[in-house]
């Protein structure tokens, strides 16, 4: 099976960052939220808080949304000209995705592909809040391995070396770079 990650590497650019411009720009009184977003990001920038309490804190942008699953699939119309070519000639139905953005925005494109498997993070959009661990780094290992046998990855994409326990269990790793252009991924340690 082909496992991969979605943000910046099936998809261009970050799905949670572009669903928050795409908020500041339908929901203006967002904007009134702007210092809030500058020092959430200042404190992160610092570490002061962490990955996931920066990620609570931009959902603030869901405060004032009364469908939210009605506004995700606004969001995904324009976006959906933003997965890869790539990927879509290499799609095939057993593909496994492992995302660490939430499954309230990503679950609406991944059925529209008709990707039936995928791994994602837990969010309560009521609470605007993660629901366990972000699913990045050792989490999406140790999901994937919950869900799947780690000997059936054949090939596994990513864009960041965060993936790296996944890298190093899939018999082929492949490394999405800048310009998305896939290169085989060699463990250098």
């Amino acid at each position: 099976m082909n496992v991969y990650d979605f943000d910046k590497t099936i998809c261009r650019d970050d799905t949670e960052e572009d669903f928050f411009y795409y908020e500041l720009r339908h929901h203006p009184i967002n904007w009134l939220y702007i210092p809030y977003f500058i020092r959430t990001h200042i404190l992160y920038k610092r570490g002061k808080i962490d990955e996931p309490e920066r990620r609570h804190r931009i959902y603030l942008t869901l405060k004032h949304i009364k469908d939210i699953d009605k506004e995700v699939l606004k969001f995904w119309k324009k976006r959906k000209k933003k997965i890869l070519d790539w990927y879509k000639k290499q799609q095939k139905e057993d593909d496994v995705i492992v995302s660490a953005t939430p499954r309230f925005l990503l679950e609406p494109m991944l059925i529209a592909l008709n990707i039936k498997h995928y791994i994602v993070s837990e969010f309560d959009i009521h609470t605007r809040r993660f629901i366990g661990p972000i699913n990045a780094g050792e989490e999406k290992l140790r999901r994937f391995k919950k869900a799947y046998n780690i000997e059936e990855i054949d090939n596994f994409y990513t864009d960041s070396l965060r993936d790296t326990p996944m890298l190093l269990v899939a018999k082929n790793a492949f490394m999405v770079d800048k310009k998305y252009q896939i290169h085989r991924w060699e463990n250098r340690n």
